[in-house]
C-alpha cells in the first residue's frame, strides 16, 4: 500500500519563465506563518508577510534557473 501526499509547497516553473506556488489549502496559515518566520523573521499572523513570502520564493526559483544557465553556457571573452 502506497500512501503517497501531497507535498504542502510547490514551486513549479511553467514553460514561459512564470513561477508558480502551490501551497496546501488545508495549511496555509500554518505554512505562510512558519515560511513568514523564517524568510522574514517575524511571526506573521496577520498576514502582512504573505507576499514577501511568495515573492522571496519566486526570487530564488529565478536566481536557480539563472545560476543553471549561466553554467551551460560556454564561456566567452568578448568574441
Amino acid at each position: 500500500m502506497n500512501d503517497k501526499q501531497e507535498p504542502l509547497i510547490q514551486v513549479i516553473e511553467q514553460d514561459g519563465g512564470d513561477i508558480e506556488i502551490i501551497v496546501d489549502p488545508e495549511q496555509y496559515r500554518p505554512i505562510m506563518a512558519s515560511l513568514s518566520q523564517a524568510m522574514c523573521g517575524a511571526f506573521d499572523v496577520a498576514g502582512e508577510h504573505e507576499k514577501t513570502v511568495f515573492r522571496t520564493i519566486r526570487e530564488l526559483t529565478l536566481r536557480g534557473r539563472e545560476e543553471r544557465e549561466r553554467k551551460r553556457l560556454p564561456f566567452s571573452r568578448g568574441n
